[in-house]
């Protein structure tokens, strides 16, 4: 009900911006809510496959600029974006139509992996454990240089980084070996697009 409450008041909110905005330079709209946990049990297996946390949320948050006088020589369109729930991201686009575009976006989630085992005494220990954020960064950028001709520029980056830990058990005694989780993959792409008339 908590949850159902506040998504009907920020749609009232979002409809009411919308309403006030029109004609106007900036036009936006959000969205969010509130989660309720009630968690027990394996906390373990919780993380590993829904792993949500209780509190506000904000859902969605878009928030467009459209200029006027000098302005609209340099640019027609700035566009921000924040939230994504249950994953954090933003992004960023900025237009001017007919010459370029670019584009910005960033997209962040948490893995999380532990299985317990049992040792002979009857103790309980993590084999392997991974705790680790995954950051996903994808941009753009597009030149028009004439009816037919356009240049792009692509570029996107995966990056993983925490920790994770492996226990062995050596005659009964738990031996931790502790390893960082750092890996990062770039691609970058240029090409040229050329539009043939039919």
């Amino acid at each position: 009900p908590v949850l159902a409450l506040a998504l009907v008041l920020s749609q009232a909110a979002v409809l009411a911006a919308q309403d006030a905005s029109r004609d106007k330079d900036f036009s936006g709209s959000f969205s969010f809510g509130y989660r309720a946990v009630d968690q027990s049990g394996a906390a373990n297996k919780y993380r590993e496959h829904i792993n949500l946390d209780k509190g506000v949320r904000l859902f969605n948050f878009s928030l467009s600029y459209v200029p006027s006088g000098e302005l609209m020589k340099l640019f027609d369109r700035i566009a921000v974006n924040l939230g994504g729930d249950p994953y954090e991201s933003y992004g960023i686009s900025i237009q001017k139509y007919g010459t370029y575009k670019f584009s910005y976006s960033r997209r962040k989630s948490t893995y999380f992996y532990g299985d317990l085992n049992e040792t002979t005494p009857g103790r309980l220990f993590d084999p392997v454990r991974f705790n680790f954020d995954r950051v996903t960064d994808s941009g753009s950028f597009n030149v028009t240089l004439s009816k037919v001709v356009s240049v792009f520029l692509n570029f996107d980056r995966y990056t993983k980084s925490g920790d994770s830990e492996a226990t062995f058990d050596v005659d009964n005694a738990l031996i931790d070996a502790d390893k960082p989780v750092s890996e990062k993959m770039t691609q970058v792409g240029f090409g040229i697009d050329l539009h043939v008339p039919r």
